[in-house]
C-alpha cells in the first residue's frame, strides 16, 4: 500500500466511535476469560473475565473485541480468550463490578 503526504492536516472528523456498555444492548455482550497476554500485560490480565462485544467483522479476521474497566473496547487475537457462559445472576454480578 502506498501513501503520499499531500498537505497539512487541518480538520479531523471522527468516522467511528468505540462502543461502550451503555451504548450496546446487554444481549450483544458475551463473556470470555483471558488465557494469554504476552506483550499486553498492562492491558490484559490472565484468568480475568472480560466482557466481549459481538463483532462479526472482527471475528472474521480472527479478533475478539473486549471491553476493559474504562468501558473502552479493544481488539485482541481470538485465541487469547476462552468464551464462557454465565447465569443471569453471574452476568449481573460481573456488570455490577465492571460498571
Amino acid at each position: 500500500m502506498y501513501f503520499e503526504i499531500i498537505g497539512e492536516i487541518s480538520e479531523i472528523e471522527a468516522v467511528a466511535e468505540p462502543a461502550s456498555i451503555p451504548d450496546v444492548a446487554r444481549t450483544d455482550v458475551k463473556f470470555a476469560v483471558c488465557v494469554y497476554n504476552k506483550g499486553y500485560r498492562a492491558s490484559l490480565e490472565v484468568r480475568k473475565v472480560y466482557a466481549v462485544l459481538c463483532d462479526g467483522i472482527a471475528r472474521s479476521r480472527g479478533l475478539t473485541r473486549v471491553i476493559d474497566e474504562s468501558g473502552e473496547d479493544y481488539l485482541f487475537p481470538d485465541d487469547w480468550f476462552v468464551p464462557i457462559e454465565l447465569t443471569d445472576e453471574g452476568e449481573r454480578a460481573v456488570f455490577a463490578v465492571m460498571w
